[in-house]
């Protein structure tokens, strides 16, 4: 009885993946030369805790799969950091932060899938594993994409992917059925189509999967032989990372410049959230009316610069404001209405996607595609 149970126990902490990984560190903990281990609970976490030396993030104590890593830093103070081992599936290697005394430059990170893929070479760089096994989430339509799924990439749903944009797109799939590629990308995009002129009668198309790593799914030529279909593209991207599909946007895209205080003399830049934009909204509900925003996910970088004087007080002369914030994507920040009360003299307005792409306005007012620029 006590034999089984202690049986079960250690199946338990085994963990059901049998991934194999290489572990090492250049502190020569707990191994002073590569060797291969089994993932499980016991490894991973020693990996972790190598890890907590330098980066400020909780355990997971408790893994029931397991993923491959190596990483190749330099911290100062600290001196070259190379560590590799089994560590829990849902540990974000590639966005763990260093602690603040530390100065983290040169850094390489890498997670695979396939048995001892995390390797370096002998000048002490990461080999960048393939994308066998590469992560992605897929969902087709936009209730379904509200909660989509994360599954593991292969042949099979690479190639329902290219078959379902095949229905809508000019390509030769014929190389994927005989001779497709062994390594994958993530896919997402989200495309309206207008047909005849009018919008609404071909369906969107609101797509996460896996296609064939090198396939240019952002950039097919629609099968438009009457000319009649046209599409207005609101996102699209591929990425090589796990989960890197999940955001309507690219990663990097919410990343942008914020005033740290007033009158901005001083700048920060974040990865926008919902916290940063409400702040904008607070700045911008006191010269505007209607400040009424949808929450997201998605995030644009924004900026202004312009004068107020409320004409109800004579003496009072234009007061100057000079912002950058974060906005929902779905927000219009540019095209609010001034309070009755005030009238406006606007510098510009800036509304942009990209990371940090209001760095720098005055060489982003020349132009055009992303200026938008109003007069009172």
């Amino acid at each position: 009885m006590f034999a089984s149970v202690l049986l079960v126990i250690l199946s338990i902490l085994a963990g059901s993946h049998s991934l194999s990984c290489n572990e090492w560190s250049n502190g020569g903990c707990p191994n002073t030369s590569i060797v291969q281990v089994t993932c499980d609970v016991f490894n991973a976490i020693r990996t972790e805790s190598q890890l907590t030396q330098y980066y400020n993030f909780s355990i997971i104590s408790d893994p029931t799969s397991f993923k491959c890593m190596s990483l190749n830093s330099t911290m100062t103070p600290g001196g070259q950091v190379e560590i590799e081992g089994c560590v829990p599936a849902d540990l974000n290697i590639l966005d763990l932060p260093a602690f603040s005394f530390y100065n983290e430059t040169k850094v390489t990170r890498a997670t695979c899938l396939t048995d001892n893929c995390n390797n370096f070479n002998e000048n002490g760089e990461i080999i960048p594993p393939i994308n066998v096994g590469l992560q992605c989430y897929e969902c087709n339509g936009q209730e379904n994409c509200r909660n989509p799924s994360l599954v593991t990439c292969d042949y099979s749903n690479s190639l329902a992917s290219i078959q379902r944009l095949n229905s809508i797109y000019t390509f030769d799939i014929s190389s994927y059925l005989t001779n497709p590629p062994k390594t994958y990308s993530c896919y997402s995009t989200n495309t309206s189509f207008n047909y005849n002129g009018a919008s609404g009668i071909w369906p969107d198309l609101i797509y996460k999967g896996c296609v064939f790593e090198g396939f240019s799914a952002c950039s097919l030529p629609l099968n438009n032989q009457s000319n009649t279909l046209t599409q207005v593209v609101e996102s699209c991207y591929t990425c090589d990372t796990d989960s890197c599909n999940k955001n309507e946007r690219p990663a990097g895209y919410g990343t942008c410049y914020v005033c740290k205080n007033y009158p901005c003399l001083d700048e920060d830049v974040v990865t926008c959230d919902q916290s940063y934009a409400n702040a904008t909204y607070s700045v911008l509900g006191k010269m505007y009316s209607n400040v009424n925003f949808e929450v997201n996910d998605n995030f644009d970088c924004f900026a202004l610069e312009a004068s107020y004087s409320d004409q109800a007080i004579e003496y009072l002369g234009p007061v100057p404001i000079y912002y950058k914030g974060c906005v929902n994507s779905n927000f219009d920040a540019c095209g609010l209405q001034t309070k009755p009360n005030l009238e406006e003299h606007r510098d510009y307005c800036l509304q942009c996607e990209g990371g940090k792409c209001n760095s720098n306005v005055n060489a982003l007012k020349e132009n055009t595609t992303l200026y938008v620029e109003m007069k009172v």
